[in-house]
């Protein structure tokens, strides 16, 4: 996801994403989900950044380096 992104296939990398079932986003790395955070933001795709934040267990969502990508999501469209 991070060569997609890095690459400006950014919707590219959200179907990678997409790939990880709901089912198993508690099993994503961190570093799936700030990619995929990543790529809502380049894109302006609110809707689906917003799922990802609802997805996301309490555990990542207070990680140190998940936060500051919800911060700059957030912060983008404020």
């Amino acid at each position: 996801m991070k060569i997609l992104n890095d690459n400006k296939q950014y919707k590219k990398a959200l179907e990678l994403f997409d790939e990880f079932n709901e089912k198993t986003i508690d099993k994503c790395s961190n570093w799936i989900i700030i990619q995929a955070l990543k790529a809502c933001t380049q894109i302006c795709d609110v809707q689906r950044g917003l799922k990802i934040h609802n997805l996301i267990s309490s555990r990542l969502k207070q990680d140190p380096y998940v936060l500051p990508s919800l911060i700059h999501f957030y912060s983008k469209f404020i």
